[in-house]
């Protein structure tokens, strides 16, 4: 099934002036892997693209009812720290997706690490959110999928690597 998984990586914060922008490129991006055989998309629960990537499975969901959202979760209470309105986003994408896993009971100085390898792992193509800056979670995430050269469309605009 890894020929026909993509799996979501992104920044946590996401300008509120670029977001009806990204929304239409990230539908057009899920629309475009769906005719070309992608039936399984994989997220890492996070706030930011994590969540938009999620959303936007779940609505394409509607139109296209073979494809399915796989969470791929670093930890049971991930949430613990966010905002009321982040939480209750969080469970109703959990609720809906078709499967999830966690890659640690409890946090982890490494289940954020971990759960973005395991997405690549699962996954034949990447759809990232990434500023090229080099730094965090994201930067490491892309990294990774090029050394096992998945390929990465990135929705930032910006070339890398």
């Amino acid at each position: 099934m890894k020929e026909k998984t993509c799996c979501f990586t992104g920044h946590r914060e996401i300008s509120i002036l670029k977001l009806p922008a990204l929304k239409t490129k990230l539908k057009k991006q899920i629309e475009e892997l769906i005719d070309h055989g992608y039936e399984i998309f994989v997220a890492g629960g996070a706030i930011g693209f994590d969540t938009l990537a999620a959303n936007a499975v779940l609505k394409l969901r509607e139109k296209y009812p073979h494809i399915k959202l796989h969470l791929v979760l670093p930890c049971e209470n991930q949430d613990k720290y966010w905002t009321d309105s982040q939480k209750a986003d969080y469970a109703r994408i959990l609720e809906n997706s078709d499967s999830h896993e966690y890659v640690s009971r409890s946090y982890t100085r490494y289940c954020m690490f971990q759960r973005n390898r395991k997405m690549v792992d699962l996954s034949s193509r990447v759809v990232a959110y990434y500023d090229g800056d080099g730094k965090g979670g994201t930067a490491m995430t892309v990294k990774y999928a090029e050394q096992k050269q998945i390929s990465v469309i990135n929705l930032y605009g910006v070339s890398f690597g």
